[in-house]
């Protein structure tokens, strides 16, 4: 039996500002579960 996916559903809510960028990933595919809050960067450079 599959579970239901809801995006409604918070498990942890941490704060970020509108500058940081959240990173999921997910082990089917990028080989591990995790999720990343990441630093801004300056325009113009890419992100890590």
């Amino acid at each position: 039996r599959e579970l239901p996916i809801r995006p409604d559903y918070v498990g942890k809510n941490l704060p970020t500002s509108r500058r940081e960028a959240v990173a999921v990933m997910l082990r089917e595919h990028d080989g591990v579960d995790r999720v990343v809050i990441q630093e801004p960067v300056e325009q113009g450079e890419p992100r890590p």
